[in-house]
């Protein structure tokens, strides 16, 4: 059997502030230290630096402004043992490799808004999120990186009264991996959603200690896949049911 070993240490420091009434930032920072113990015996010793700053702002009493930007590092994950003896079955030259190995990172950046209006709130943004070097822990060469993007719309809105609440979102994401629209077989990089469509509703009786409520997700038919040499995604509709009781005489 083989192994690998990994060890990371980091410290980070965030901050939030509020510049005026209608201002506010939050900023911070980290430091990682990564160590890989590879199942051949090579070691790999790597640091990174993390980032981000995020700012709101009260354009009006009900209109809410926001955006953000950050980078992460990644460091070097441990693969999968499960897929590690997998490949060392095949013979030694499945032997794992750990040439050109090397840590990730990631950027990222949202901006959007926030309507609130009486019982009403409205919520939408853009965001863009972009991996650099995002390993494949399914590979028996650990220099397998890939560069991934994902882009998209988030948009939700709420419904609130005095014991429930109505609300729905919808989303549509784009992914790619060194620029191809991922398939099932390179799942660890990037999943492709599409669109996205969710509704909840909750009604909560506060005398009984009783919350219930319903759910549904629908994903539209998506041919993106085909791009790539595999089968469309259907659709689907998933549905649920959900209650919670809380007894008076529970803590």
């Amino acid at each position: 059997n083989y192994k690998e070993t990994v060890y990371d240490i980091g410290a980070f420091a965030q901050a939030r502030l509020s510049l005026s009434e209608r201002a506010r930032v939050s900023f911070g920072g980290r430091f990682d230290y990564n160590h890989l113990e590879g199942n051949e015996g090579s070691t790999f010793d790597t640091v990174g630096v993390s980032g981000n700053l995020n700012g709101e702002y009260d354009v009006t009493d009900w209109f809410m402004g926001y955006a953000g930007i950050g980078s992460a590092w990644g460091g070097i994950p441990m693969t999968e043992i499960g897929v590690q003896n997998y490949w060392i079955a095949f013979g030694p030259t499945n032997a794992w490799n750990y040439d050109n190995l090397e840590p990730s990172r990631s950027y990222n950046a949202k901006i959007g808004g926030v309507i609130e209006a009486g019982n009403f709130t409205f919520d939408g943004n853009l965001y863009y999120t972009k991996i650099d070097d995002s390993h494949d822990v399914s590979s028996n060469n650990r220099g397998d990186q890939f560069d991934v993007v994902s882009k998209g719309i988030n948009a939700s809105a709420r419904y609130s009264f005095e014991n429930g609440f109505i609300r729905a979102s919808y989303t549509h994401s784009d992914v790619e991996v060194d620029g191809n629209v991922p398939t099932s077989t390179i799942a660890y990089q990037g999943i492709v959603i599409g669109d996205l469509f969710s509704a909840e509703a909750g009604y909560e009786w506060f005398d009984l200690g009783i919350r219930a409520g319903i759910t549904a997700e629908a994903a539209l038919e998506n041919d993106d896949p085909e791009k790539n040499g595999a089968n469309k995604l259907d659709g689907y509709v998933v549905a649920g049911l959900y209650a919670e009781w809380f007894p008076e005489f529970l803590p």
